[in-house]
C-alpha cells in the first residue's frame, strides 16, 4: 500500500522520464521480497526497533542496487533523482501505514498470533502482562498454565525457569513452534536478552510449520519439477513396463495404500518389481527362515528377496526407477518431491505412535533424508531419527540438498535392494 501511494504521489508531479514506470515496478517487487525475507510480514515477535533496523537495511539495499543499475544502464540523472524520491517517500509511508494497519487489525481482533506461556511461579503472569501492554509485538497470550496442562496451540513460549527436560520433549512434540523467551522489564529469563537474539522476543527452538509463502513456493517447485521431468520419465517408464510384462505378464503398475499429510490415505504408484504372488512367497520364506525373519523385523526389506522379478526387478530398484510413477502422485497433491517416505501401513504400525503422528504433519516425498543417508540399509530406529531431523529442520534449501544427494546415491547404488 505504501509503495502504491508513493508511486501515485510521484507520478502526480508530471515528471515521467523513459524507463520510470518499469524501474518503479522492479523496485516495488524487490522491496516486497526483501521485507518478506526479513520476516516483516507480519513481523510477529520482533521488537519495533528491530523492525525499524530491518526496514532501513532493506531500503538501503534497494536504494544502492537501484542507483548502481541506473548508473550502469543510463545517464539520466532525473530518473535517478525521481527513484530516490520514490524510495524515501515509500519508507516514510511504510512506517506510518504499518502503525495504522496494526491498530486497525487489533480493533478487528485479528492482529497477533495466539500463544501459551509455559512457566512456573509468577514469571508467566509477568510475561503475559508485558505482551498485553506491548501488543504490537503480535503475541496474544492465553492465561498462564502449568507445562503439562498447556493446550496444543501453535506457539508455546517458555518463560523463566520453565519446565524440565522431559516436559520440554513433550512440548516440542505438541507445538508447531516453541520459543524460549528473552527477558523483559520486570522479568528476566535465564540471562537471555532480546539483543542476544537479534531483537526478537526469544530463541526459537522449533518451527516445524512452513510459512504460507514457503509452502506455496515448495508446492510450486514440486509441480514444476514433476512437469519438467515427464518428457524424460515417460519413455523410461514405457520401456520398463515392457520388460516387466515380458518377465511376468500382468499389471505393470503397483498401487498400495499409504499414509500421507494429515494421516490421509492415498494410493501410491510404483512400477511392479515383484511377482504377482509376492505376499505368498514372503510368508513361505519367513515361516522357514529365522535369519530372514530377523532381517525383516529390522528393515522390513530383504537383501535376497525371493519376491523380486529376476533381472528387471533388481535393476529398477537399484536405480530407483520403480519410483518414477510417483511423479503423478506429486501432480495429484498426495506427495512432494522431498519428504518422509510414505511407508506401507504394516511398517508404520511398528513405529512409535507419537512419531507416526509427527510424520503426518508434513507431506510425504519421493525421496527423503534417509534415502540419501543409507537407503534400504537404515533400520527402523535410524529411519525415525533421520525423519525427525528432517521434520524439525526442513526448508527449501534442505530439500534442494536432498535432491542433489539423491542423484549421487542412485548413481552409487549404495543400500538399494
Amino acid at each position: 500500500m505504501a509503495l502504491l501511494a508513493a508511486g501515485y504521489l510521484l507520478l502526480q508531479q508530471g515528471l515521467r522520464p523513459p524507463g520510470l514506470l518499469p524501474t518503479l515496478a522492479l523496485i516495488a517487487v524487490a522491496q516486497i521480497v526483501l521485507l518478506n525475507s526479513a520476516r516483516l510480514y507480519p513481523g510477529y515477535g520482533i521488537y519495533p526497533h528491530e523492525c525499524l533496523r530491518r526496514r532501513i537495511l532493506t531500503w538501503g539495499k534497494v536504494a544502492l542496487l537501484t542507483i548502481v543499475g541506473v548508473m550502469l544502464f543510463t545517464t539520466d540523472w532525473m530518473l535517478c533523482a525521481l527513484v530516490l524520491t520514490f524510495l524515501v517517500t515509500a519508507l516514510v509511508l511504510q512506517l506510518a501505514f504499518r502503525a495504522m494497519i496494526q491498530s486497525l487489525l487489533r480493533r478487528c481482533g485479528v492482529w497477533g498470533m495466539p500463544a501459551v506461556i509455559i512457566a512456573q511461579g509468577e514469571d508467566a503472569e509477568k510475561f503475559r502482562r508485558y505482551f498485553d501492554e506491548n501488543w504490537r509485538l503480535g503475541i496474544r497470550c492465553a492465561e498462564a498454565v502449568e507445562p503439562l496442562q498447556a493446550p496444543a496451540f501453535g506457539l508455546a513460549l517458555l518463560a523463566g525457569a520453565g519446565p524440565g527436560d522431559q516436559e520440554i520433549d513433550s512440548i516440542l512434540r505438541r507445538f508447531e513452534e516453541v520459543v524460549v523467551l528473552a527477558g523483559v522489564p520486570g522479568a528476566r529469563a535465564g540471562g537471555l536478552l532480546p539483543g542476544d537474539v537479534r531483537g526478537e522476543i526469544g530463541l526459537r527452538l522449533r518451527s516445524r510449520k512452513l510459512g504460507h509463502a514457503q509452502s506455496f513456493v515448495s508446492r510450486s517447485l514440486d509441480v514444476a519439477l514433476a512437469l519438467a521431468a515427464l518428457p524424460v520419465i515417460l519413455p523410461v517408464m514405457m520401456l520398463s513396463a515392457v520388460a516387466i510384462y515380458v518377465v511376468d505378464p500382468g499389471p505393470v503398475l503397483y498401487r498400495q495404500i499409504r499414509e500421507g499429510l494429515g494421516a490421509r490415505h492415498f494410493h501410491m504408484l510404483k512400477l511392479r518389481t515383484m511377482y504377482r504372488d509376492a505376499d505368498r512367497r514372503l510368508e513361505a520364506l519367513l515361516a522357514q527362515d529365522e535369519e530372514a525373519q530377523a532381517e525383516w523385523s529390522r528393515h522390513y526389506k530383504l537383501r535376497n528377496d525371493p519376491r523380486i522379478l529376476p533381472g528387471i526387478g533388481n535393476f529398477l530398484r537399484m536405480l530407483s526407477l520403480d519410483e518414477l510413477p510417483q511423479v503423478f502422485n506429486v501432480l495429484n497433491g498426495d506427495m512432494g518431491i522431498v519428504g518422509p517416505r510414505p511407508f506401507p501401513l504394516y511398517h508404520l504400525d511398528a513405529m512409535d505412535p507419537a512419531f507416526r503422528a509427527r510424520r503426518c504433519t508434513v507431506m510425504p516425498g519421493i525421496t527423503g533424508l534417509w534415502q540419501v543417508s543409507g537407503r534400504s540399509s537404515a533400520d527402523i530406529r535410524r529411519q525415525e531419527e533421520l525423519d525427525s531431523f528432517y521434520i524439525d529442520n526442513r526448508s527449501i534449501w534442505m530439500d534442494a540438498q536432498i535432491i542433489l544427494g539423491t542423484a549421487a546415491a542412485v548413481i552409487k547404488g549404495d543400500g538399494a535392494y
